[in-house]
């Protein structure tokens, strides 16, 4: 399988760890999910409804997982836009969670065989 969204996803999984400051760490990761997630539009809804679909499997599951992505996107916009969070521990933990998603999502590309494009994507969120 050879997809440039993956290898960036991949690059930032493996490299991020060389940036000293945690916000940044975040803000990288956030791209890496990004690039996995092939959505223009209406980002934090589509991300959050992607992950749940994908990854919940029941109702309360993936009602659990599209409101924690919204929460963690939210994280990731006070980042990015150089306000940050609060304390220490919340970027901590927007950190682990944020990082474990972008993984779940390489793994998961790599499993199916490929990186999904918009139709696929749009075909979960339907389903």
């Amino acid at each position: 399988m050879s997809d440039s969204r993956l290898r960036h996803a991949a690059s930032i999984a493996a490299n991020h760890f060389n940036q000293p400051m945690l916000s940044v760490r975040i803000a990288m990761i956030w791209t890496g999910i990004e690039a996995m997630i092939d959505v223009d539009q209406e980002l934090r809804f589509r991300i959050a409804l992607y992950v749940s679909k994908l990854f919940g499997d029941s109702e309360s599951e993936r009602s659990k997982l599209y409101l924690e992505t919204k929460k963690l996107y939210d994280g990731r916009s006070k980042c990015v836009h150089g306000s940050g969070l609060k304390t220490r521990e919340q970027e901590e933990i927007l950190y682990k969670k944020s990082l474990n998603m972008l993984c779940d999502l390489i793994m998961e590309a790599c499993k199916s065989g490929k990186v999904p494009n918009k139709k696929d994507i749009e075909k979960i969120i339907l389903s």
